[in-house]
């Protein structure tokens, strides 16, 4: 048996910092309502020629609290205060407690806006104040193998024996990109819901055809899911095992209540978050910490 996929319908783009325009595939109301849980965010914007110079971009600093960023360049090249972020790069942000984001930019001389795959993923109520933490893995990282007759990056999780560089901060999440063509079976843990985005090519699954920047989901059953990719096609799949916790959305935090909204906007206001220049080794246990979305 095969996992039913259920399709997800992209919303209006906006513009990421003034230069990159960005597809929204989940809105709020989804995100909490439990359906796609524990993924609350996926946005997706493809490499684009820039068709004359302008100066580089970014968005503006911002505080972020319980939940997990996870920032995928598929194209080209992107830039934070940490440093590059190249082609097949990532960057996994476990917010926690707290930390402030300093924004994801591209420099003016580029010829071509990065292609860059963004997630934002819940975690259960008593990680929600956990130390936050930076992780940032080159593409060299992430093991490479054969998936019939694609590739398979394992970025995180488990995934058939092939073991991805981040820990993310749930058991059981999972990240890898599936690249090639042919029918295959991906790869699904039976107790997490998955999320699959078509970067480039075409993806059929159960006679449906998705095309390039098109979502879909799994809520959690079998434990792979028939799909047939035309030549040079790529998928990005995540995977993580959903919560029961309520989902409260306050801005840019995610907690369980509105009495945990108001206090992450109180801790914010006294200071309580603390900017260190996004790099993973100025991260620290206590409640001062820093970060870069």
């Amino acid at each position: 048996m095969s996992r039913t996929a259920i399709a997800l319908e992209p919303e209006a783009p906006y513009w990421l910092g003034g230069a990159v325009e960005v597809t929204p595939h989940i809105d709020q109301k989804l995100a909490t309502g439990g359906a796609v849980s524990p993924f609350l965010a996926l946005d997706y914007a493809p490499a684009r020629k820039r068709e004359g110079p302008r100066r580089s971009y970014g968005v503006d600093t911002h505080p972020v609290r319980g939940f997990e960023v996870v920032t995928l360049c598929l194209e080209g090249e992107a830039r934070d205060a940490g440093g590059p972020i190249k082609e097949g790069d990532v960057r996994w942000l476990t917010a926690g407690q707290g930390a402030l984001v300093e924004g994801l930019g591209s420099p003016a001389r580029a010829l071509v806006d990065p292609a860059l795959y963004r997630l934002r993923v819940n975690v259960p109520r008593d990680l929600k104040m956990s130390p936050p933490r930076l992780q940032r893995f080159e593409a060299r990282d992430a093991p490479v193998v054969a998936l019939g007759k694609c590739t398979m990056r394992v970025y995180a999780g488990d995934v058939c024996g092939v073991v991805g560089p981040v820990e993310p901060e749930v058991d059981g999440t999972q990240l890898y990109v599936v690249d090639g063509a042919g029918s295959i079976d991906l790869p699904l843990d039976g107790e997490a819901t998955a999320l699959v985005l078509v970067i480039r090519g075409t993806c059929t699954v159960d006679g449906v055809v998705f095309g390039a920047n098109r979502a879909f989901y799994a809520p959690p059953g079998e434990a792979s899911m028939q799909v047939t990719l035309a030549a040079s096609t790529k998928l990005v799949v995540a995977l993580a095992i959903p919560t029961t916790d309520p989902v409260v959305v306050g801005g840019p935090f995610v907690m369980t209540s509105a009495t945990e909204i108001a206090r992450a906007y109180e801790d914010f206001l006294h200071g309580r978050f603390n900017a260190t220049g996004g790099r993973p080794e100025a991260y620290a246990s206590d409640s001062d910490s820093s970060a870069v979305e």
